[in-house]
């Protein structure tokens, strides 16, 4: 049975209406089962730490003129690059690509259809064509980024470069990494988060923020940290603190293997 924490401040797992089942069935995803997975996964990330940091910054002049012209009232989005309901369509699109090419790799798994999704891969998978171009299309998708924007995404990827390095070392090239993992908030707390984690029965690793503490009720645990923001004077909140959360081989395919 997971633990659940009773202090969890994060969106993806809240501690009311706790009910663990005991079956979960994880299914691979189906292309029909992407609009309700980006839903979910959109939902429960809506208030990530990591996500304010990138989003939230003054918007771009490009886009500003897109909004006046498109009779958006600034005023009540003054500090974001884009309004809410902007950067949720955008999130949303760009999660449908992602499990979509996920799901063309054979990796991407759910339970109830969309309720909870996972997708992974190796560490060290080289892109091929439909890698290049779902890429090429997130990255149109971002167009309205700002210097900002790209300044912070810059930081993030180099710490967690170092980072991973310095937890993981030659390990990461033998683990999966999981590119994300998220439950609808209706349906968590029912065990589908560690149902999702134990399927391919390996060693597994991912970056989080905010979220350590669903991952560690999920099995997940810390092994390493740093920061972000810490030494920009745009950023006027406490730093991001980023994990690198590693989980020991579960399941299946982890017994299978030993017998």
């Amino acid at each position: 049975m997971v633990a659940i924490p009773n202090d969890l401040e994060t969106g993806l797992l809240q501690p009311k209406n706790v009910r663990l089942t005991a079956a979960v069935e994880v299914k691979p995803m189906r292309y029909a089962d992407i609009p309700k997975a980006a839903r979910s996964s959109c939902n429960a990330i809506r208030d990530v730490d990591l996500n304010h940091y990138f989003e939230d910054v003054p918007v771009c002049l490009l886009l500003r003129l897109i909004m006046v012209f498109s009779h958006h009232q600034l005023e009540f989005y003054p500090q974001n690059a884009g309004s809410p309901s902007f950067r949720e369509r955008r999130q949303k699109i760009i999660l449908s690509l992602n499990y979509g090419n996920a799901i063309r790799r054979h990796q991407a798994l759910t339970v109830d259809r969309g309720e909870a999704n996972c997708d992974f891969g190796p560490a060290k998978e080289s892109p091929d064509v439909i890698d290049k171009i779902v890429d090429y299309i997130v990255r149109c998708l971002r167009v309205f980024t700002t210097d900002e924007q790209r300044k912070r995404r810059q930081e993030f990827s180099m710490k967690v470069s170092a980072l991973v390095r310095s937890a993981l070392g030659d390990r990461v090239a033998d683990m999966i990494e999981i590119h994300s993992l998220a439950t609808s908030p209706a349906k968590q707390g029912r065990g589908y988060g560690s149902a999702l984690a134990d399927a391919e029965g390996r060693a597994t690793w991912l970056i989080t923020s905010d979220a350590y503490k669903f991952y560690e009720s999920v099995g997940f645990s810390v092994a390493a940290a740093c920061t972000l923001g810490e030494d920009n004077p745009t950023w006027n909140k406490p730093p991001i603190v980023i994990r690198v959360m590693v989980r020991e081989a579960h399941g299946e395919r982890q017994q299978s293997e030993k017998s």
